[in-house]
């Protein structure tokens, strides 16, 4: 009976490691073709909503956002909460500081998202609860 236990640990073990691994590898293919893309046009060159006024700032610009913007953002805050649930499980696995650290990370850029979600009057992604 031990021995059986002893074999489920260990395939337990084995899983967590490759799904780290996974993790790591898709994060850095990821960071890759982020890094490697193009920006888009700016759809707004050249017009007046294109430019932030001396008596404005980034939180008071607005301009309308485009279909695609509205799904980005309600993409990234999920991606963001999935991110910091994925660095909290491991941190609560392992113990290891740094999981908290980047999961504490991850809440900040979700928050961040939030809160253009709320400054474009957008429903936030009822996953979020």
């Amino acid at each position: 009976m031990n021995l059986h236990m002893q074999e489920v640990e260990n395939m337990r073990k084995m899983w967590f490691g490759l799904g780290l691994i996974a993790l790591l590898i898709g994060m850095t293919l990821g960071g890759v073709s982020a890094w490697r893309g193009q920006p888009g046009p700016n759809p707004y060159a050249g017009t007046a909503q294109s430019v932030v006024t001396p008596n404005s700032t980034l939180t008071t610009y607005y301009a309308p956002l485009s279909e695609d913007e509205i799904n980005g953002l309600l993409y990234m805050v999920e991606e963001e909460k999935l991110a910091r649930d994925v660095y909290l499980t491991l941190y609560n696995e392992t113990g290891l500081t740094v999981f908290s650290n980047i999961a504490n990370s991850e809440q900040r850029h979700m928050d961040a998202v939030l809160s253009l979600i709320e400054k474009y009057n957008l429903t936030a992604p009822d996953t979020l609860d």
